[in-house]
């Protein structure tokens, strides 16, 4: 890196490990070691201070003994923000004297931009180097991504996490401990305090809040055409097609952690958790385990294992996927209605939709958004505490005091949603009044109007007119009628209900199959566009040779393909 190249990045970890005169540390040890003496804000002394370690590995569980691990270590002193600068390191043994030097990544984020800042530690020996891998949203351009080492894992921008719910397979967690990941922790104090996959995952979560607030900001900026093009495109990218994806297990631990027979099948296999639908769809223990074995399934690498330590591992739709959805509501951008109305086509496939992701090519631009449609004017103060807005501090002054005390930032800077999370997680007030945004006002000096729900709503059911195929059809009539979410929730339980008579009455062995074989599809399509199912042992593999677009009917819950 150049030093004016330098000089603009303004995250902690460039700031702190890059930009400070001194040794260029060529390791992650070395790495930790100079933070130690460059930043020692509330971390001084113990030389594991601020500093939390979660492991995760595909196989030591099965294995029952140790074996290779990964970590994400948090760094947190100087009154950061936990997820403010995260590091990953692979293939960490714990017979080995030395931590790995090379393949060690950096997320840091630059709170003044409001973007993730990504590093990886390249080379070997004197060789070694930081490099920049470009910020959050490089990571989602087509062109830049290409040269990232990052892109392939954080597709969306943001931090990854690919086990972010309980049971938090492949974690550690309170309830199930790594054989090994003890011994590796006290071995290296620069993985810090031992920690666990569900502390991990509130950070993940906090820190995508965090990012998804700019990235929305910068997608319904109409000036913003260096990142959407002047289409609304990207904005709604992540509600038709998704921008990455999570692993959950059907599979549950007992009170001392040891993993059951499979039983149900989570209703996030079925549809999208958007729709509401909560009802699992319960499966003999014997028919899943038949099913299993007619498969072929396996653990590459391990004889033996035919299944991940919890039960039936499967792609589902990303959190950080539905959080994004779930701002834009929050925001007014778009309503429950409209998600619904795009949810329900091709409903019974949640992840990989060719047909719902097709008709994102008619995203309006904003040129196409109805600059006569004025938005309601419900919007909250600008300098509420539970808003994140550019200017420091927020009206209520024990709010912010409380907040400041621990984040200074927050009133030295901006109120950014890091600020808004800590009145929560911090309990300095309530954010439960405030009214959601209902609508954007546009600057009267910008010609085209920025996004909204009724502007959204009326421009693709403009864009979908003389669109040929069932989808556009289907969108369009959706688009069209008024007072459908609750039309839509119905099918979406009622498909859930067949697949649960299907399981209990009509074919159980058959729905089994079924379900192994349109898993198997989506883990193809996964693999095919990222790199997060390459670690062997992240999921099973089998014999099934499954049709494109594989899915079930949403009558009958049968097996169905085009």
């Amino acid at each position: 890196m150049d030093a004016g190249f330098l000089d603009s990045l303004a995250d902690p970890f460039a700031k702190v490990v890059l930009k400070r005169p001194g040794v260029c540390p060529r390791s992650y040890a070395e790495t930790i070691a100079k933070l130690k003496l460059e930043d020692d804000d509330r971390c001084a002394d113990d030389p594991r201070a601020g500093m939390l370690g979660r492991i995760v590995s595909e196989r030591a569980q099965l294995l029952q003994k140790p074996d290779v691990v990964r970590a994400v270590v948090g760094r947190q002193c100087g009154r950061r923000l936990p997820y403010e600068m995260l590091f990953a390191i692979p293939n960490i043994d714990a017979d080995d004297p030395k931590l790995p030097q090379t393949g060690v990544q950096v997320m840091s984020l630059d709170r003044a931009a409001g973007v993730f800042n990504f590093y990886a530690l390249e080379g070997e020996g004197e060789g070694a180097e930081w490099v920049f891998h470009g910020n959050s949203f490089d990571q989602l351009d087509p062109q830049t991504s290409a040269t990232s080492a990052c892109a392939s894992c954080h597709s969306d921008g943001g931090l990854v996490m690919r086990e972010i719910d309980a049971p938090w397979v492949h974690w550690e967690s309170a309830g199930v401990r790594t054989i090994g990941a003890g011994i590796a922790v006290d071995r290296f104090s620069e993985l810090g305090t031992r920690s666990t996959g569900e502390e991990l995952a509130g950070v993940v979560r906090a820190g995508n809040a965090h990012w998804n607030r700019t990235r929305i900001g910068a997608f319904v900026d109409p000036l913003r055409t260096d990142l959407h093009g002047g289409s609304t495109r990207p904005l709604l990218e992540p509600l038709f097609c998704g921008t990455s994806f999570n692993l959950q297990s059907a599979g549950q631990p007992n009170e001392v952690g040891t993993p059951v027979p499979v039983r149900g099948i989570p209703s996030s296999f079925f549809v999208d958790p958007l729709q509401g639908v909560t009802t699992d769809v319960s499966v003999s223990a014997e028919a899943y385990v038949a099913g299993l074995n007619e498969a072929g399934s396996r653990i590459e690498g391990l004889v033996g294992p035919r299944d991940t330590f919890f039960g039936f591992t499967f792609v589902e739709r990303s959190a950080s996927d539905t959080a994004y959805v779930q701002t834009l509501l929050e925001l007014g951008i778009v309503d429950e209605e409209f998600v619904l109305d795009v949810l329900s086509v091709d409903f019974t496939e949640p992840v990989y939709s060719a047909a719902r992701c097709g008709l994102l090519d008619l995203a309006p631009s904003f040129d196409d958004l109805d600059n006569t449609q004025d938005p309601p004017g419900d919007a909250p103060q600008t300098d509420a505490c539970c808003v994140a807005h550019p200017g420091a501090g927020c009206e209520d002054e024990a709010v912010q005091e409380c907040v400041c005390a621990e984040d200074d930032y927050c009133c030295e800077g901006s109120w950014d949603q890091g600020c808004v999370n800590a009145v929560i997680d911090r309990e300095c007030g309530s954010c439960s009044a405030i009214t959601p945004f209902r609508g954007v006002t546009a600057d009267p000096d910008v010609s085209a109007a920025m996004p909204n729900a009724a502007r959204l709503r009326n421009a693709l059911y403009a864009a979908l007119a003389g669109v040929d195929g069932f989808p556009a059809a289907q969108l369009r009539a959706a688009l069209a009628t008024p007072g459908q979410a609750d039309a839509h929730r119905d099918r979406a339980k009622r498909f859930v209900q067949a697949c649960v008579d299907r399981a209990t009455t009509r074919d159980p062995e058959g729905l089994v199959q079924d379900v192994l074989e349109v898993s198997a599809w989506r883990r193809r399509e996964a693999m095919a566009v990222s790199s997060l199912l390459d670690t062997p042992g992240a999921v099973v593999t089998d014999d099934l040779a499954p049709p494109v677009d594989l899915r079930l009917d949403p009558t009958t819950c049968a097996r169905a393909s085009d």
